[in-house]
């Protein structure tokens, strides 16, 4: 962890007594503070993601939906289990299983096959035209209905994240850029297993690591050159970016930077394997191992 002012101290002589002053480390002003407060309890999310107001928590016992920022929660469809992913386009919401990728027209009361292989796929991204889904060795478009790409074989996809027509890939041997047409495949970032990769405009933050480390790496362009900016001693699972806040979710809490990652703090849920983000407003709902829990982001 990080500190942005440097401990300070100062000498004092009372009563031919030496005494020193200090004043302690201190977060970065422009870090959000956090404060979490439980939710839906005893699930284990792997996924969540909003749609409007509406929060959608994906668990091993089937999607549950929140109307009211988490206060009740509803199970929308529990045969739609072993769920890895869940990803919205609009009011459309997907669903990525062992058995394929599903969608949702009607807040996950029921579901329909996209129709891309029947795979197991591990995650989605989405963007306002289109949805790709990863699995061992491809990433396919919903818009072609097959993979965009033949550079991964032999890769685990784990997480992709869009920005513009790139998609970046992140894999077990590191981060692959492509572009949205499968014209390129370029691998952008070697000899790292890559848990999560995110995007935030000109920049793209990948989290690596195994259980017993990891570490948040920056890019500022398109992957060619990365700076790390975190290391821990434990796993760090997920990112998620709003503006120039950057949330890691690890294997023991959480961590923020309030200044695109050049300076960390750590954000609570201690003990908790942190495994999705989703922000909403100036609210943020964070999938843990236990269940949901929220917390306002205040400056």
């Amino acid at each position: 962890m990080n500190c942005l002012k440097k401990i300070k101290w100062w000498t004092v002589i009372i009563n031919g007594v030496l005494i020193l002053l200090f004043a302690g480390c201190k977060k970065d002003d422009a870090t959000p503070a956090l404060n979490w407060s439980p939710l839906l309890r005893n699930q284990e999310v792997v996924s969540i993601v909003a749609v409007n107001n509406n929060i959608f928590a994906g668990t091993n016992k089937g999607v549950f939906l929140s109307t009211n920022n988490g206060i009740g929660w509803i199970a929308q469809n529990v045969d739609l289990i072993a769920l890895t992913s869940l990803a919205a386009s609009g009011t459309n919401l997907y669903a990525s299983t062992p058995l394929g990728v599903f969608l949702s027209i009607d807040n996950g009361n029921s579901w329909s096959d996209t129709g891309l292989p029947l795979d197991y796929f591990t995650c989605l991204a989405v963007t306002s035209s289109d949805i790709f889904a990863g699995d061992y060795g491809n990433v396919f478009s919903m818009n072609h209905l097959n993979s965009v790409t033949a550079g991964l074989a032999n890769q685990q996809v784990t997480s992709i994240a869009v920005s513009g027509d790139n998609i970046f890939v992140g894999t077990g041997s590191g981060v692959f850029l492509l572009t949205s047409n499968g014209s390129s495949c370029a691998q952008v970032m070697t000899d790292q297993y890559v848990n999560s990769v995110a995007a935030n405009g000109p920049y793209v933050f990948a989290a690596t690591g195994t259980q017993s480390s990891g570490s948040v790496f920056l890019s500022g362009n398109n992957g060619s050159n990365w700076e790390r900016k975190l290391q821990i001693n434990t796993r760090i699972i997920c990112l998620a970016v709003s503006g120039n806040n950057i949330f890691a979710g690890t294997n023991n809490g959480v961590y923020i930077s309030g200044n695109n990652g050049s300076n960390w703090v750590a954000a609570g849920l201690t003990k908790q394997i942190v495994t999705s983000f989703a922000i909403v407003g100036g609210n943020i709902f964070a999938g843990t191992n236990t269940g949901v829990f929220f917390s306002p982001v205040r400056l």
